[in-house]
């Protein structure tokens, strides 16, 4: 189980935040993400997993959540699933209800041993993202990635009062506009 570690910031309105990311980061690619996510039966505070459409590939992702700090520090477990159809059949058996629909549009870029996303959630706004994933970390590990992170998020022009504290979800799920 890979462990994410990640901050998110609200971005509208930095000057000249592309061109800074651009700079210092290697462009890898564009994306489009359209998520939902879904909740098991007798979990109600708890996301139980999403399926995630990206391209032509359909991905399954569930994960164990916590905050330390700004951060979030995810375990992530993710598999490719090939018949996307199938999948929604076989879930419908079980006592399983869709929350709510993400769509994530923006691109991604690479600094170091950092995922670096500048992306727009319809209906939310405009983000960064950084992230680190880990195979395993000890608490001094996650402490300097996310030390690691902030010193980059420093390095662009985004202020701690801009991190976000939220998973996405509780924001849609909020109507938080």
């Amino acid at each position: 189980m890979a462990l994410e570690i990640e901050i998110k910031a609200r971005v509208e309105g930095i000057p000249n935040l592309e061109e800074k990311i651009k700079s210092l980061c290697l462009y890898k690619r564009d994306f489009k993400k359209e998520d939902t996510y879904y909740r098991i039966s007798g979990e109600p505070d708890k996301i139980s997993f999403r399926i995630r459409r990206q391209g032509n590939d359909t991905w399954i992702t569930f994960k164990k959540k916590r905050w330390l700090g700004s951060a979030e520090v995810n375990e992530e477990r993710e598999f490719l699933v090939s018949e996307e159809e199938a999948f929604r059949d076989f879930i419908s058996l079980f006592k399983v209800s869709e929350v709510v629909k993400k769509i994530k549009e923006g691109s991604l870029y690479i600094y170091g041993d950092l995922n670096v996303e500048i992306c727009t959630v319809k209906t939310l706004g405009r983000f960064l993202e950084v992230e680190k994933l880990l195979e395993t970390a000890s608490e001094a590990e996650v402490s300097r990635s996310i030390d690691e992170i902030k010193s980059f998020m420093a390095q662009v022009g985004i202020t701690p009062d801009r991190f976000v504290e939220e998973y996405y979800v509780d924001l849609l799920l909020k109507g938080n506009l």
